[in-house]
């Protein structure tokens, strides 16, 4: 969200595009500039950074649980409106023509079909975003096997806290994140701060 980061992310694209035509014209290849879906890079990267130079590296999360931010996205935590974060990152959108996405995080409230319907026409006339998903948590309870909307630590049903499992989309599919008790899978632990750490928008 710092306007003289998004400038320098903007001419680093604009370079690998061009570094990307002239290979197309040296080798008769078709190449493309895409955003990569990175999810262990953003946290390995971020785990060695903070061995390596300690301190002095710039992360998101907090010890154990480093990363950095995805791709050429807004920091999952930026304090920003929804409308900015469409503007920031539909810019990056015609640089990355082998593929984008933004990542609509959305809260427990924002479930009214006609609200998302409004929000689409607008995303999709009036800004420069070339695919987007809308994504919202839920927890399921693994003993009684009640829905929730959200991450939940306690069942309302029965009270469970143990096995309480989150959900939550991850690059571009809705997967396990690995809190309940019994989980065998899921995200690793710099992906788990990032979720907690990503700000919803509601209605």
């Amino acid at each position: 969200e710092n306007p003289d980061a998004n400038k320098f992310g903007i001419k680093c694209l604009e370079y690998i595009n061009a570094r990307a035509k002239s290979l197309q014209e040296e080798t008769g290849l078709r190449w493309s500039v895409l955003q990569t879906p990175a999810e262990s890079t953003a946290y390995r990267f971020a785990t060695l950074d903070k061995e390596q130079f300690g301190d002095k590296a710039i992360l998101q999360g907090d010890n154990g649980a480093n990363y950095y931010t995805n791709s050429s996205h807004v920091p999952v935590n930026s304090d920003i409106s929804f409308a900015d974060k469409v503007k920031i990152e539909g810019k990056y959108h015609s640089l990355t023509p082998g593929g984008h996405i933004f990542h609509a995080f959305m809260g427990e409230s924002y479930s009214d079909p006609d609200a998302l319907m409004s929000l689409t026409n607008k995303i999709a006339r009036k800004s420069d975003i070339g695919f987007w998903a809308y994504s919202s948590a839920f927890s399921f309870c693994l003993h009684c096997k009640t829905l929730m909307k959200g991450l939940s630590n306690k069942c309302p049903s029965c009270g469970e806290t143990a096995d309480v499992e989150w959900y939550d989309r991850i690059t571009g599919y809705v997967q396990q994140v690995g809190h309940a008790k019994s989980a065998n899978g899921g995200w690793n632990a710099g992906k788990r701060q990032e979720l907690i750490d990503r700000r919803r928008f509601e209605q």
